[in-house]
């Protein structure tokens, strides 16, 4: 949120030298957050659940789910 606004308000300066540099940062940094960290995040939070649910299955650790009235 604070890079957009960031973003906002430099696309709103004159193209000076110093702006244009924090501009390109700036651009940088918000594309690389949903090109990079992301899905990252992501496959970090995958792992930890697949190993959460090894772990249960190993130590006979067994939840019920339901699923309209059925159980899985």
């Amino acid at each position: 949120m604070a890079n957009f606004l960031i973003l906002m308000k430099l696309g709103a300066c004159h193209v000076e030298t110093p702006f244009i540099e924090l501009g390109q940062l700036s651009t940088v940094l918000y594309f690389a957050y949903f090109v990079l960290i992301v899905p990252v995040i992501s496959l970090i939070e995958n792992t930890l659940i697949d190993l959460s649910l090894a772990a249960d299955s190993n130590t006979g650790l067994h939840f019920v789910y339901k699923s309209k009235g059925k159980q899985i």
